[in-house]
């Protein structure tokens, strides 16, 4: 070949030497692992070919339908019309978390020409080598949508595909639409008030609530066949359905509210996991303003503070309480919620004198009206209120021993304390108040008696009179609180003293020492801190803990003498199960025994930690000193494989050390696993990463990825991931097993290198060989390791040998040595060194040459980008000649921003190569960097796509 210095473009034209034979696109191969099949039919003779199907057979198969359906896949009804060969199923969820999947094993199959396939006969017809089942999303239409599913997770729409992947029917599939139809939301379903303990209170008219000046709480309640209302069996808040509050009259899609003021309001009803889709319960709830009455037969009770020795007007914070009703019923308002009105102020003194001043000691009524412009309350109500002159004193037993503010009484104990309120004393000053006539009745001597005895067993919410037996100071166990009420008006000197006195009695079957005799358990385990992880949807119900409670004898208590009430971190009562991510609270308590020590344990459900994922190695993943590849030698791997072999570590109860990697799979994790989406990537030509099904048999040297990413907001919440779009694991692929320990899928010479050091297959025919191998007992290649002018001379004999072993043979056939198996070249190549015989081929044609007045070659020379592309292309011009023709060099020099770097002698060749997309492909030639092994691989593979195509 000639070159004229006076014209920028290389006049070439195909030297005679080596031609390759096969005729195919390589940048393809390249590019996305395979070539169409179409490529090979100019080269590949008619007797390889394997036989076409008969359409008979594919056709008869694709035109099949699903005749049955095992009663064993449970859940599964099949519909199907024999005449136009159709079938559909409809699916219905029988767990929650949803993972609907069938068998080959529950199928019989009839085909178009009448023959039956059936799987649940002892030999199956329908073999797992010769069949496989795929999962789609379906449109409205039915025909599937997206990448392939491991199970049906969710409610919806879907296909069930089965496929034939080998023998006869090979290629074939049949489609059958399926309908997972969501479980309906129980009916009947009505809203009812909270109760403190965090259970409904369903002894009230069911979607009345009454303002209180709190958001409304409330629990779903249903009638039973007697007509007794209960929680609905078996239908979880936050498992099973969550409740959304909105205006009556709004979209159901309308933002959920916190419910105070009064109004019309409904809930709406939203399934979850296997009720989700079903259709929305809405129960249409009122909100009624709290109605302030007096004179009536139940007037607004509101009770204030005895006000002592002060002229100053009774305000708000002397309202002890406002309650509505009694019992059950008993609704009570927010002191806030009112004002005290003095406008209409009377009062009578100890003289019996009506005043309108509050000043005199005496009785005087007040109005409590609405807040100004409230619409939450209506009407007024009267409160009394005494003033006093002091305080009475309040004593037991004689008049030196105060009334105890608290009294303990074990009943277990063999002297037990007592609490008799018939020895309650009242004086005023040194004058003892005379007792009530009748302690157990308040209304027989009402205009007489001085002070009245109550108990309330409600934690002080009402009172009521005494039982004989309490009078007498016989207690079962239980909390009381005895109030004891001067009746200021009854004294001899009326209003001279008032006030009251509680007594809380605690009375005991025993104790618990609830940190010696109380354990919490969850799995057999017993705790006082717990963590678990988080565990989808379905959380950790309730029903799975377990409380074993004991006195200080260590005698069990039975479970209905204490109760355990859990709570959120807002303090919120948690009923069903632990499902989001946060600490709870479970709190043992008791009305029958005195509760001691530490009487709480947590529960911490961790966030899913979905940053530290990796691949489960086996089969057709491997790995190599971590670096984690998919052999693609034997067949297509499946995105199925790559996403159910995805591990997470994941701390179970008890722990273990190191920490357990678990599948992130609907048998190991079904919670986790049911709220993600897992799906295998590739990229495509613009370099995005898309989803794909498979990565193809034979493609080797590309990097993939599998992305976790989350499916809803729920797991968003309550997971950490690697990033914002998710935790992403890469893989490569390689035709075989993958050779190097410092060559992984995520670096940029990954490709390159396999394609160097295994050659380019695809579907079993072999494109080129390697031309390029690691150092040799080891399992390194090197990529940063710098070349040497032997090195290179070695890469250029091994493609050559590609290209035509015969010829090369010829060309080093009058160089051999003597004992034919030394090839003398250069003065400085010692014929027995490794790269002699490459050398002296490469000297035997024209590939390289000694230095000037010289013969020598120094073979141990670090050479730069520019002289490896010098010599790659005196390898074209001498050997593979098709590429060196029409080579603007001006242009292609121009074209990049170091191309002015690039010495004189070296410019026709890095043109050639920058042209031809053999270097410079990063943007840059860096003309005089040294060549690394890795961009050696490179360009040798660039130039041999270039040179095939």
């Amino acid at each position: 070949m000639t070159t004229s210095t006076n014209k920028t473009v290389i006049e070439g034209s195909m030297k005679g030497g080596v031609a390759k034979a096969t005729s195919v696109t390589l940048a393809g191969v390249l590019a996305v692992g395979m070539v169409p099949a179409a490529a090979f039919a100019a080269d590949v003779a008619e007797d390889d070919c394997i036989a076409p199907l008969t359409a008979t057979d594919v056709e008869a198969f694709n035109g099949g339908y699903i005749s049955s359906i095992a009663a064993s896949a449970t859940g599964w009804t099949l519909q199907h019309t024999a005449g136009t060969f159709t079938s559909s199923a409809i699916a219905a969820p029988t767990a929650n978390p949803i993972n609907m999947t069938l068998n080959l094993s529950d199928l019989k199959i009839t085909l178009a020409n009448g023959v039956t396939l059936d799987g649940t006969a002892s030999t199956s017809e329908l073999p797992a080598t010769d069949f496989e089942i795929q999962y789609y999303a379906a449109d409205a239409n039915g025909n599937k949508t997206g990448n392939a599913l491991n199970a049906i997770t969710t409610t919806g729409n879907y296909c069930v595909v089965v496929a034939a992947t080998n023998g006869i029917y090979k290629g074939a599939s049949i489609t059958m639409p399926v309908t997972v139809k969501s479980i309906a939301i129980p009916s009947g379903l009505n809203t009812y008030p909270v109760k403190a303990d965090g259970t409904g209170n369903f002894a009230v008219t069911p979607n009345q609530f009454t303002f209180t000046g709190n958001p409304v709480e409330m629990v779903l309640g249903k009638a039973g066949d007697d007509g007794t209302v209960a929680a609905p069996a078996g239908f979880v808040e936050g498992v099973d359905y969550e409740i959304k509050l909105i205006p009556q009259g709004s979209s159901v899609d309308a933002a959920g509210i916190n419910v105070v003021n009064a109004g019309k309001y409904s809930a709406v009803i939203s399934g979850l996991g296997v009720y989700a889709g079903s259709t929305s319960t809405v129960v249409n709830f009122t909100v009624s303003p709290f109605a302030l009455t007096s004179g009536a037969s139940n007037p607004t009770v509101v009770t204030a503070k005895t006000i002592v020795a002060s002229n100053a007007l009774p305000t708000n914070n002397d309202i002890l309480s406002i309650v509505n009703g009694s019992g059950a019923t008993a609704v009570a308002l927010n002191t806030d919620q009112v004002q005290i009105d003095a406008s209409n102020l009377t009062g009578t003194n100890a003289d019996g004198q009506t005043v309108e001043v509050f000043g005199d000691p005496g009785e005087y009524t007040f109005t409590v009206k609405p807040l100004k412009d409230s619409t939450n309350v209506t009407g007024s109500a009267t409160m009394m209120v005494t003033k006093v002159a002091g305080n009475a004193s309040f004593a037991y037993g004689n008049k030196s021993t105060a009334l105890p503010q608290s009294v303990d009484i074990d009943l277990s104990s063999s002297n037990p304390s007592k609490f008799v309120p018939t020895d309650i004393q009242v004086y005023n000053g040194n004058t003892q108040l005379t007792a009530p006539t009748d302690i157990t009745d308040t209304t027989t001597n009402a205009a007489t008696d001085q002070y009245t005895v109550q108990v309330s067993a409600d934690g002080g919410k009402t009172y009521s009179d005494l039982t004989a037996d309490q009078a007498a100071g016989t207690w079962t166990a239980g909390k009381y609180i005895v109030k004891v009420t001067v009746k200021p008006g009854n004294l001899s000197e009326k209003y001279s003293v008032g006030g009251e006195k509680l007594v809380n009695v605690n009375v005991t079957a025993g104790t618990i020492n609830a940190t010696a005799n109380v354990t919490f358990e969850h799995g057999g385990q017993a705790f006082t801190a717990l963590s678990l992880p988080y565990n989808g949807a379905t959380g950790y119900p309730l029903a799975d803990f377990d409380y074993n409670a004991a006195d200080t004898s260590g005698n069990p208590i039975p479970a209905s003498d204490y109760s355990v009430k859990v709570t959120d971190a807002d303090g919120k009562t948690v009923t069903g199960a632990l499902v989001n991510a946060g600490t709870y609270t479970f709190t043992l308590t008791s009305d029958k025994y005195n509760v001691t020590g530490n009487n709480t344990a947590t529960v911490t459900i961790e966030k899913a930690n979905l940053t530290d994922l990796k691949f489960a190695v086996g089969g057709d993943i491997k790995t190599t000193n971590g670096n984690i590849y998919v052999d693609t030698s034997a067949g297509d791997i499946a995105d199925t494989v790559l996403e159910g072999a995805i591990q997470t570590i994941y701390e179970v109860t008890p722990a273990t050390t190191p920490a357990t990697y678990l599948k992130l799979d609907s048998t190991d994790l079904p919670g986790l696993y049911s709220e993600v989406t897992i799906s295998l990537q590739g990229q495509n030509a613009k370099g995005e990463w898309v989803d794909i099904t498979k990565i193809a048999q034979y493609d080797s040297g590309n990097t993939y990825r599998v992305l976790i990413a989350p499916k809803n907001k729920v797991i968003a919440e309550n997971a950490t991931f690697a990033t914002d779009e998710g935790t992403i694991l890469y893989i490569g692929s390689s035709d075989g097993a993958w050779k190097f320990d410092d060559v992984a899928p995520t670096q940029w010479y990954f490709k390159p290198v396999a394609n160097a050091t295994q050659g380019v297959s695809v579907n079993g025919v072999k494109l080129y060989d390697n031309f390029m191998n690691g150092y040799a007992g080891t399992r390194l290649f090197g990529p940063n390791d710098r070349m040497t002018r032997a090195q290179v001379a070695c890469i250029l004999y091994n493609m050559a040998r590609n290209a035509d072993t015969t010829a090369v043979d010829e060309a080093l056939g009058g160089i051999a040595g003597a004992n034919g198996t030394t090839y003398p070249s250069f003065d400085d190549v010692d014929s027995a060194e490794y790269y002699a015989k490459a050398v002296a081929w490469a000297k035997a044609t024209g590939v390289v040459n000694g230095y000037a007045g010289t013969n020598n070659f120094k073979p141990d020379q670090i050479i730069t980008r520019e002289q490896f592309a010098c010599m790659l292309w005196n390898y074209a011009t001498e050997i593979e000649s098709s590429t060196i023709a029409g080579v603007d060099i001006e242009k292609a020099l121009a074209s990049m921003p170091d191309g002015g770097k690039v010495s004189d002698y070296a410019k026709s060749a890095v043109a050639w190569a920058v042209q031809n997309k053999i270097m410079g492909n990063g943007g840059v030639i860096d003309p005089s960097s040294v060549v690394t092994r890795a961009e050696a691989a490179a360009m040798g593979v660039n130039f041999l796509a270039k040179n095939n195509a």
